[in-house]
This record gives structure tokens, C-alpha cells and sequence, in this order.
């Protein structure tokens, strides 16, 4: 894992600009409630004082507040009223609560936050910092309970939140279509840190990487529970991965290149483009807060894909796609010709076909 992380936030409240550094965040708070989605895995790491609270924070005193979970404790909630406020970050997920009652304890917690917002945007000065697990979205932007979050107006102002990796600097991966196939296997988000350093010319993708990706698909699934929903665990699992595979390129079969399912020929794989949350679909929503989908900037439009080649691999390989062998296998028989791919960073050119 790398010894510095590279956070950087795209604003997801309106139309899509330029994403900043997470180092200038402090500059771009607006006045209101800054909500900061990212992957729930991140939330302990920062809670519990690891790696990743430093390379957030850089070692400064912050007062975590961890909603729900304190939720009753009003000594500890008493920063969002102002004064030393400005310290305190309020994480807002399940820690070690039970999905059940994680979620009721959530509802109540919207209730006290629609409280504040309502004060605070009387008086229109402060800012408020929350960083949130992705389930926070479809519980609290549900327009049929009356949500706290769509009634708050200019008073709310979220952000994407995800580590880039770091991994594309021009200078470097300009003239060295190796390396710049290396970066894209490792890609960005929550999953490059779990890819080991490429040393050598194969691409990693071993048992215990496969593991930890499982681990993190059985934490969304519960995070992404849907109560009225019939569904099984092992079916909303595939629903994601297949999301995830619907990003996959055409193949070549050794005949013909065709199209994976579920694209279609009209839609083959590739990049998608990101506008909105609105823009996509409700699984895909759940991928990009979550960081299993990354956001990239490519000529001033921005598009969304499979965090990295290797978990767009693994995925792909869990479900039994063609041609998932091998990570050589695998990244010469799809076509990444797709001028998209990772920012443009990528740049390959169709592969030819083969026998």
C-alpha cells in the first residue's frame, strides 16, 4: 500500500466542473452542509486513527464524530452549533452497529440533521463536514419520505470523494505504452491500493487479492440492502457485477469481435459519460459512491469506468466471461482502443485479431 494517498473531489450537486485536491479542501467548503460520499471501507480507517486518517488530515486535531453511533451523546454533537466546529469531521456510517438497527438510528439521525440544517441556514455563516458511506444517498434522498437532504436546497452541497492513485502523470506514461497499460491494471480508488506494485511483466491478480475484493463486494451488499426487495444476497451480487461487466469492451471470439453480454452493438463497452447522478442507473450510482466505478476527465468531459483493469478482471472472471484465463489472456483479447479509457491515459490501439 502506498505511503501517501491521493484524494481528490468532484462536486455532484450540479453540473460537473474541475475535481480539486482533497489538500484545498478547506478552501472550497462552501457555507452549509458538505457531504462527502466515498468508499465505506475508508470510514474505520479514519475513525480508529490508521494511515488513511493522516493522509487526510495530515496528523491536525480533528474531533471524529461518528453518526449514527453517537448520535445520542449531544456533548459530542455540540461542534455542529458552531465555534470549535470548524475541527470536527461526522463520519456517518454502520461501524460495528447492525444493519437494522443502523438504519433506524440513521432516520433519526436525518431528523437532528434536519434541525441543523434549518438553523444553520438561518443564520447562513458556518460550514459543516460529513463524510458518509454510500448508503447515506438512497437513504436519505428518497423522495417519498419527505428526505431531509432534497428539502435543504443551496444549503447542501455534495461531493465524490476517492483516492486517484496518483498514477497518471504525462511526464512519466507519455511515451511508454507498458507502463501506461501497468497503471490502468492498477487504475485508481479503493482498489489500487489492494494491487501489488507491478515488478515484473506480468499483471497481479492472485487468491488473496480475489479475497479481498469478495470481502468488499459482501460489504456493499449489505450497505445496498433493499428491504422490500425479494432478492437474494447472491443475486444482488451479480446485478453488481454484471453492472460492472457491462462496461467490458468487444472480444474477439477467434472469428469475428462481438459484443459481451449485456451491451448490445449499438452500445459496446467503454467509458461511460458522467453528467449527473442522475445520468445513471441505480446500480451504477451504488458502484461510483462506493468507488468500484471512478470517475475520469477526458477532454473537458467527464466519464465513469471500472475503477481498474484488474477488478474490471476479477469481475468479469467471477461471472465466467470468455477470455478470463489469464490477465494476459484477458487484456488482449478485449479492445481498450476506446479513447476514454482512464482519462485517454491508456491510448491503445485496437488489438488485431488472432488465431
Amino acid at each position: 500500500m502506498p505511503a501517501t494517498r491521493h484524494f481528490r473531489v468532484l462536486p455532484i450537486d450540479s453540473v460537473l466542473g474541475n475535481s480539486f485536491s482533497w489538500k484545498d479542501i478547506h478552501e472550497q467548503l462552501k457555507p452549509g452542509i458538505n457531504l462527502f460520499f466515498t468508499h465505506g471501507g475508508y470510514l474505520p480507517h479514519m475513525a480508529y486513527g490508521q494511515s488513511i486518517k493522516d493522509d487526510l488530515f495530515s496528523g491536525k486535531p480533528i474531533n471524529f464524530i461518528r453518526m449514527p453511533l453517537e448520535y445520542g451523546d449531544k456533548k459530542k454533537l455540540k461542534p455542529f452549533q458552531g465555534g470549535k466546529g470548524k475541527n470536527t469531521v461526522h463520519l456517518v456510517g454502520a461501524f460495528e452497529l447492525p444493519l437494522d438497527e443502523y438504519e433506524k438510528k440513521l432516520q433519526s439521525c436525518f431528523g437532528w440533521l434536519r434541525q441543523k440544517i434549518t438553523e444553520r441556514s438561518q443564520e447562513g455563516k458556518s460550514s459543516v463536514m460529513l463524510i458518509a458511506q454510500p448508503d447515506v444517498w438512497w437513504l436519505g434522498f428518497q423522495p417519498d419520505i419527505h428526505s431531509v437532504l432534497l428539502e435543504s436546497g443551496d444549503f447542501l452541497h455534495t461531493y465524490l470523494l476517492w483516492d486517484d492513485g496518483n498514477l497518471w502523470d504525462r511526464e512519466v506514461w507519455a511515451n511508454d505504452s507498458e507502463s501506461r497499460l501497468k497503471a490502468a491494471w492498477r487504475g485508481s480508488g479503493w482498489s489500487e491500493t489492494r494491487v501489488a506494485r507491478i515488478e515484473r511483466g506480468d499483471f497481479p491478480c492472485n487468491d488473496d487479492l480475489s479475497t479481498q475484493f469478495r470481502n468488499n463486494l459482501d460489504l456493499l451488499v449489505k450497505q445496498a440492502s433493499d428491504a422490500e426487495s425479494k432478492q437474494s444476497v447472491d443475486q444482488r451480487k451479480h446485478d453488481l457485477l454484471r453492472t460492472l461487466c457491462s462496461y467490458l469492451p468487444r472480444v474477439y471470439d477467434g472469428k469475428e469481435w462481438r459484443t459481451p453480454f449485456p451491451n448490445t452493438p449499438d452500445e459496446p463497452g467503454a467509458p461511460k459519460r458522467f453528467d449527473d447522478l442522475a445520468s445513471l442507473g441505480r446500480l451504477e450510482r451504488i458502484l461510483l459512491l462506493d468507488g468500484w466505478l471512478t470517475p475520469w476527465q477526458y477532454k473537458k468531459a467527464w466519464y465513469v469506468q471500472p475503477g481498474s483493469l484488474a477488478l474490471l478482471y476479477w469481475a468479469a472472471k467471477e461471472l465466467k466471461y470468455a477470455y478470463t484465463g489469464s490477465p494476459e489472456q484477458f487484456i488482449k483479447c478485449y479492445d481498450w482502443s476506446a479513447p476514454e479509457w482512464f482519462g485517454g491515459n491508456l491510448d491503445q490501439q485496437e488489438p488485431e485479431a488472432f488465431e
